[in-house]
């Protein structure tokens, strides 16, 4: 996508898919990226957010694989950090496993709020697995 009216036009196609099938994580996915672009992004972490909550069962690699696709959308459409900040935030929100956090934790600007979330998510995995199960 070179533009933003590449982005309309993909923002529209979605929204069609999306209209016959509402639960389509892909399309929601990538509607909620598109949305991430536009100047008031508000619907897009919403989108996002249920897109990596519908993902929580899934494999590790399938997550993680998803993930690296979206860590591409931000770097080549320049998204700004409270955007990107945005956006993995809501992918820790809907799903706060700890292979999610570390990618999250690696990839965040410092000191930003994901990256703070990332570092909680991780330290609680610790104290998680130090604490004896009864």
């Amino acid at each position: 996508m070179d533009n933003d009216d590449d982005v309309t036009k993909l923002l529209g196609a979605c929204r069609r898919k999306l209209s016959e099938n509402p639960d389509h994580i892909g399309v929601r996915l990538l509607e909620g990226l598109c949305l991430m672009t536009s100047p008031s992004p508000d619907q897009g972490p919403r989108d996002i957010l249920r897109v990596f909550s519908a993902m929580r069962a899934r494999n590790v690699k399938d997550k993680l694989d998803v993930f690296t696709q979206v860590r591409h959308f931000i770097e080549n459409r320049n998204l700004s950090n409270n955007n990107k900040n945005m956006i993995l935030t809501n992918i820790m929100q809907g799903d706060s496993s700890r292979e999610i956090a570390r990618s999250c934790y690696e990839y965040a600007t410092e000191n930003s709020e994901s990256h703070g979330i990332a570092v909680s998510l991780l330290l609680k995995g610790v104290a998680d697995s130090l604490n004896p199960t009864t």
